[in-house]
């Protein structure tokens, strides 16, 4: 049965089989600042909710893609609810492997961080160090930013801020942390991150 949940004062719907927006998406969303232009893509697009968020805030047009066929499904049905399916394409992809040779002026990422001995959930399992999907996810995402492109990513204290602080560093990124919320076990963080011209 699917559960409901409210965002931008709209009550969604998420399926069994997709990630329901938590504090983490709720604070990814907030965070985004307004005013974003041109071209976005939503990995791990879940519910759709950063979809619904990058449009509200301004993006032209965004791109949402999920690896779980479920959440490409729910995600175009909240987008239908909200009368937003003109200015949205669905796509099911493992992070960009059917973004080849395309690019993006905002590309926003809720990364699997949980660290764990296999993958048995997508959306929440995120390997040993909680850092396989960020990892690749950071290392491949410059082949499909356009210039003055943004990326914001949600960040977890389990996978080491100075980990990834060295690691965008290496990677040529310029990035802020945009806000922080302290949780039960861990501390969220949105980062910003731009490649260095």
């Amino acid at each position: 049965m699917n559960s409901k949940f409210f965002f931008s004062g709209k009550e969604l719907q998420a399926f069994p089989t997709v990630y329901e927006p938590k504090e983490d998406s709720q604070l990814l969303a907030e965070t985004i600042p307004a005013g974003i232009h041109g071209k976005a893509l939503d990995l791990g697009c879940g519910t759709g909710i950063q979809t619904i968020n990058l449009l509200e805030k301004g993006a032209n047009h965004v791109t949402a893609s999920d690896v779980n066929l479920n959440a490409v499904a729910n995600a175009k049905q909240n987008l239908e609810t909200l009368g937003l399916q003109n200015k949205a394409s669905l796509i099911e992809s493992d992070l960009f492997s059917a973004f080849s040779g395309k690019k993006f002026d905002v590309i926003v990422f809720n990364p699997p961080y949980l660290p764990s001995e296999e993958i048995r959930d997508s959306a929440v399992d995120g390997g040993k160090l909680g850092r396989l999907f960020l990892d690749k996810f950071l290392r491949e995402a410059p082949g499909h930013l356009n210039p003055d492109g943004v990326i914001y990513f949600l960040h977890s204290s389990l996978n080491d801020e100075k980990l990834t602080q060295r690691f965008l560093k290496e990677l040529g990124y310029s990035h802020k942390v945009l806000a922080r919320k302290k949780m039960f076990f861990e501390e969220i963080q949105v980062i910003e991150a731009r490649l260095k011209a």
